[in-house]
């Protein structure tokens, strides 16, 4: 915010400088050769600053990889720059600690989910419908994007350093709450309940559900029939009477959707300008 007396004139002032006639404010010029400096050439600026964008990115792919391969705590910064062919000290002027970076990986795996699941949060559809979707995008783990796998892999290893945890699924919870609010409005879900709790309910359910079956078995997709289990035991309790047939049949084709899939094209756009709060207009926040 601009100091409103930032740019007040005094009386003293007035006219004794560009008012008076003949006469041309000057402003020094930033020549660059100031102090015996030479001036940079913006294309030589342009070029630096895109060698350390393409280094950041070096450092934050080797890192997801590393913590995937061998965990949060066995992998350290020097790991992470023989990896990438960086120093320890070319790692540390981007990120000065570990955690430092893995937060980095936190927010750039979750910011593509996010913008993932966007992509199917329909306003034409219904809102029950792009729910149920949403959470299949969430537990999914043959969506093989790097930053993705990872921000999970350390969100379940290390839980909520520095706080990632809370921003992440507030962020769900946020969204969960508004798909809700909207199947209500639908009379798709009775407005008897309480939304906030179901909303919690089922992210709690769901990503455990995630949890419980990347860690007990490594096929491909027992997250989705976990999760298939998950709608077809609260589905009955939420919606109304005459859709819970429709939204357990439509849970059964998005798995038999799922089976039929082989493999899911990784991601490979660079979520840099898209925070998660702007993701969607139902507002993955």
């Amino acid at each position: 915010m601009t100091n409103p007396t930032a740019h007040r004139v005094t009386a003293g002032q007035r006219g004794s400088t560009s008012d008076r006639a003949g006469d041309t404010p000057t402003c020094p010029q930033n020549t660059g050769k100031q102090h015996g400096r030479r001036a940079t050439p913006i294309t030589e600026r342009t070029t630096a600053a895109t060698r350390s964008e393409n280094t950041r990115r070096t450092i934050l792919e080797h890192a997801a990889t590393r913590f995937l391969d061998g965990g949060y705590h066995a992998t350290t910064i020097a790991d992470v720059g023989t990896s990438a062919g960086l120093t320890r000290a070319a790692v540390s002027g981007h990120y000065r600690t570990k955690d430092q970076l893995a937060r980095a990986i936190v927010d750039e795996g979750f910011t593509r989910l996010a913008y993932r699941s966007a992509q199917h949060v329909d306003s034409r559809s219904p809102a029950l419908e792009s729910f149920i979707t949403v959470t299949h995008i969430l537990v999914d783990p043959r969506h093989h994007d790097l930053f993705e796998s990872a921000a999970h892999h350390l969100l379940a290893e290390v839980g909520n350093f520095l706080g990632s945890a809370p921003i992440v699924f507030h962020s769900w919870r946020a969204t969960f709450d508004e798909l809700i609010d909207h199947a209500v409005t639908e009379r798709d879900v009775r407005d008897t309940v309480d939304r906030n709790e179901l909303a919690e309910l089922i992210l709690g359910t769901v990503y455990g559900r995630r949890i419980v079956a990347t860690s007990m078995t490594a096929a491909p997709d027992s997250c989705a029939r976990q999760l298939a289990m998950v709608w077809r035991q609260l589905l009955p309790t939420f919606a109304t009477d005459h859709q819970v047939a429709y939204f357990l049949e439509f849970v059964a084709r998005r798995i038999a959707a799922n089976e039929s899939s082989t493999t899911l094209a990784s991601t490979t756009f660079t979520p840099t300008v898209i925070p998660i709060a702007a993701a969607s207009r139902r507002r993955i926040r």
